[in-house]
């Protein structure tokens, strides 16, 4: 009501009357008003075309709704200068790859961990495509990529600052590149639409690694291993990262569900709150110190790959266990982000995901309790 107030004092400008606009159809989202969000994301563009926000948000719309046409597109505004996600700017003298065959490409990573992750099994497809294809990654999953992507050469982005400024002005000196890609590109470009099978996994964890983590959460091999995720580090930055979050203290009726399952957190981050959680449901979560996600991937990855189910809210931890082929059950909120689209129960990026969807934003305790009751059905069945 306040933003219709607002419009109809006629703001003095086409920006000012596309800033209200735009920021009108967030509220809308947030209040899952999809087609007034969409409705007034394409107002805010039809005063102002260069609304780069509004563009973007209205990409994340078209996305979420399976309107891959318009979406992919809309979705490349991200990267121009001044838009949040893009890890550094880029300003190399390269055509853009746009699905060439024989190519030599640079694709650079952009946004976060769990993006990389996502977008990486389209690397697989571009170096079949190309002559050469260099995918550059956060330092802590070039190991895993390394490992699991055939005829992609993997890049650690440096963590130096001028080397990083350097790189956003040239790619890596060892080849010459005909094009350069960001690697959320890579879904548009090859035309994803939403009705390819992903692939059962694309990610190798190290087979060692994991057999250790498999003994050593077990007392029998017949033990259940559940692993857990509740919060992304964005709960403090954004709303979306607010509403994706759960306390640890709510997932007691999982947590009380079955004494015969050992759970393991697989939260990264500060997870002091596990001592708590133990003590109030006296259950023993196992907090793993040779474990740091911040700092090794991974071992985060074996660590994914040895239990027998992960359970978690929308974060890095999902992609990458749905990545490696794991049983997940993802929590999300009634807002979701525009990957896991609308109303699905499985995921168009992951074989081993089953969505969880809340009913009413903020309230996850009926999820939640639904969840204990087919965790009890879960473990009297494997």
């Amino acid at each position: 009501a306040a933003y219709n107030k607002a419009l109809s004092l006629q703001a003095e400008s086409a920006a000012d009357r596309s800033t209200l606009l735009r920021n009108m159809g967030h509220v809308c989202r947030i209040l899952g008003r999809h087609e007034a969000a969409k409705s007034s994301y394409a107002a805010a563009l039809a005063l102002e075309p260069s609304d780069k926000l509004a563009r973007h948000a209205l990409a994340f719309a078209q996305l979420a709704e399976e309107d891959f046409n318009a979406g992919w597109p809309n979705y490349e505004v991200r990267l121009n200068p001044g838009m949040v996600g893009m890890s550094l700017p880029r300003h190399y003298n390269l055509p853009v790859w746009s699905g060439e065959r024989d190519a030599k490409i640079f694709c650079w990573t952009e946004q976060g961990v769990g993006d990389e992750i996502m977008f990486a099994q389209f690397a697989k497809t571009a170096a079949s495509m190309s002559s050469l294809c260099y995918l550059e990654c956060d330092a802590r999953l070039a190991s895993l990529f390394s490992r699991s992507l055939p005829g992609v050469t993997v890049y650690a982005k440096p963590k130096d600052r001028n080397k990083l400024v350097e790189l956003g002005r040239n790619p890596p000196a060892k080849e010459t590149f005909g094009f350069h890609c960001a690697i959320g590109s890579l879904p548009g470009i090859l035309g994803f639409n939403g009705e390819f099978s992903p692939p059962a996994s694309y990610l190798l964890a190290d087979e060692k690694r994991v057999n250790y983590y498999r003994d050593k959460y077990r007392n029998t091999p017949k033990d259940l291993v559940v692993g857990i995720a509740w919060k992304t580090s964005r709960k403090n930055s954004s709303i979306d990262g607010k509403i994706r979050t759960i306390d640890l203290n709510q997932f007691g009726p999982l947590l009380q569900s079955n004494q015969v399952i050992q759970f393991v957190s697989l939260q990264y981050g500060d997870t002091a709150e596990i001592a708590h959680v133990n003590h109030q449901f006296g259950v023993s979560i196992i907090q793993d110190e040779q474990v740091d996600a911040m700092v090794d991937l991974d071992e985060l990855a074996a660590q994914v790959k040895s239990v027998d189910l992960v359970i978690s809210i929308d974060n890095s931890t999902v992609h990458l266990a749905g990545a490696l082929g794991v049983p997940t059950w993802v929590l999300l909120p009634a807002v979701a982000d525009w990957r896991w689209f609308r109303d699905r129960n499985t995921s168009l990026w992951y074989q081993s995901l089953t969505l969880f969807r809340q009913q009413q934003l903020w309230q996850w305790d009926e999820l939640i309790t639904q969840l204990g009751e087919r965790l009890k059905r879960w473990s009297a069945s494997v």
